[in-house]
């Protein structure tokens, strides 16, 4: 019927549940029909929320990784499949990995990067607030780089124990000029970008066949190759697509 979110610590590192409490929050989960669980901690929600810049994704020092193993192998035991919420397609600029990887950014049409900037708060008002910071570039998806990036965050991510994903932002709506010179568009960089996820859902398949994937607020259309579950924060955007679908295609829906 759906799947339960917990944050453990917020996205500025906040504490505010210990991993230890992993299996409570699956018992509870389970007696009420809900048998995933989805981990928001903020070393595993992307490096567009990471404050140490020598951290990356998943840098837990050896006593958390412990805990946070021991709680997602009881929450299995539980009977509940344990997902983080995870993004793969930043890297801040304050970050030590900026210089590593930006040459592997998506481009604009004069070579400069296109940045994003996720500091928000949507809780009761959509006001976001890019002056604090946060600034990121968009790893591409054509980079042979990012794709090796990718592969190693995703097993280092199932090394933990995680028996599922919750992809964040399984997109990119962006034209990339990178890569121009040797033949490709700007705009098959979307196509490109399932083209990765799809490889990372086999590899996820690959640990365990009864694995999927959970894609954050994407096209429903264009990524259900590589997205075995569509999630979204306002139902209407999708009600409102499967609608003008049904009217172009009436015998398709």
């Amino acid at each position: 019927i759906g799947f339960q979110n917990i944050v453990f610590r917020n996205f500025d590192g906040t504490p505010v549940n210990g991993f230890e409490t992993l299996a409570e929050h699956a018992r509870i989960g389970k007696e009420y029909g809900v048998d995933h669980l989805v981990v928001w901690d903020s070393l595993s929600l992307g490096n567009y929320c990471i404050y140490e810049p020598d951290l990356d994704l998943f840098d837990y020092q050896p006593s958390e990784r412990r805990t946070l193993m021991q709680g997602l192998a009881d929450a299995a035991a539980e009977g509940v499949t344990v997902s983080a919420l995870t993004n793969f397609r930043h890297i801040n600029v304050t970050s030590k990995l900026h210089e590593q990887y930006r040459e592997h950014a998506v481009r604009c049409l004069d070579g400069s990067e296109v940045r994003e900037n996720w500091l928000g708060g949507t809780r009761s008002s959509t006001i976001f607030t890019p002056h604090l910071g946060g600034n990121c570039i968009l790893l591409s998806p054509r980079s042979s780089a990012t794709r090796q990036r990718n592969e190693e965050m995703l097993n280092r991510y199932l090394d933990l124990g995680y028996t599922a994903i919750f992809y964040d932002q399984p997109f990119l709506y962006q034209l990339d000029y990178r890569g121009i010179e040797d033949g490709w568009q700007p705009d098959d960089a979307s196509e490109a970008c399932y083209d990765t996820i799809e490889r990372l859902r086999a590899l996820v398949i690959e640990r365990d066949p009864n694995a999927y994937v959970i894609g954050e607020q994407c096209d429903i259309f264009s990524a259900s190759r590589a997205i075995d579950l569509h999630m979204e924060w306002i139902f209407g955007y999708v009600v409102d697509d499967l609608a003008r679908a049904h009217y172009a295609c009436p015998h398709a829906l």
